[in-house]
């Protein structure tokens, strides 16, 4: 199952060890079942979540957006991969992400987890950060 934007199925493409819901040249395209956080979490009867580790694939805006009532709720720390080409298959960028969550009240710190002692900016992270802003 996949977390996604909405509910029911859709469209992976998967290529080796990978999958994601943008076109992969080479890639298997197969059907997912997919669900929403929010659905999710009413499913399994979670009354609480503190933390998020997200590797979307290029969707990750895709599951913040539909999520965006579970994220002001419970406000949980985010760990998030982000994969500039994949984004830009969507139309989307690591700071159409940023602007998001920055919009909603987090603190958004780029991540480079190869090295963490190399100082990153949003243009050269591999993941994201983020925090409710404690102001």
């Amino acid at each position: 199952m996949a977390l996604s934007d909405k509910t029911g199925s859709i469209r992976f493409y998967k290529r080796g060890e990978g999958s994601g819901v943008t076109f992969v040249k080479e890639g298997e395209e197969i059907q997912v079942n997919a669900i929403t956080l929010p659905e999710f979490l009413t499913v399994h009867n979670v009354s609480n979540i503190d933390f998020i580790n997200l590797d979307c694939e290029g969707s990750e805006l895709l599951v913040f957006k539909s999520a965006q009532t579970v994220l002001e709720k419970h406000l949980p720390a985010i760990f998030c991969e982000v994969h500039r080409d994949f984004l830009k298959t969507l139309n989307q960028s690591v700071e159409d992400i940023v602007t998001f969550l920055r919009g909603i009240g987090y603190d958004v710190k780029p991540v480079h987890t190869e090295d963490l002692n190399i100082p990153s900016d949003f243009n050269q992270c591999s993941h994201i950060f983020a925090q409710k802003s404690l102001l």
